[in-house]
């Protein structure tokens, strides 16, 4: 826990490319499955925090079936007052 007493723990989500879709963009699959903006998932991937067997991917990598990338989501930031 923070200073604030909330939790500081990274979402991690593991996302698999069904198998019988065809070729996809690693941003435009990964903003489609979860519901994040597609911006949002830019700015992820962006800072390394889409990863497939541990290697960091671009937005414009390419998924096929079967592939399985890892997704590190921050917790959100506390609005300011």
């Amino acid at each position: 826990m923070n200073a604030t007493g909330t939790g500081t723990s990274v979402d991690r989500r593991t996302l698999i490319v069904p198998d019988g879709s065809g070729r996809r963009r690693a941003d435009r699959f990964v903003a489609d499955l979860t519901g994040l903006s597609r911006s949002y998932v830019q700015r992820l991937i962006s800072d390394g925090r889409l990863t497939i067997e541990g290697r960091s991917l671009r937005a414009n990598a390419v998924l096929g079936p079967g592939d399985a990338v890892v997704l590190e989501v921050p917790p959100a930031e506390p609005a300011p007052h």
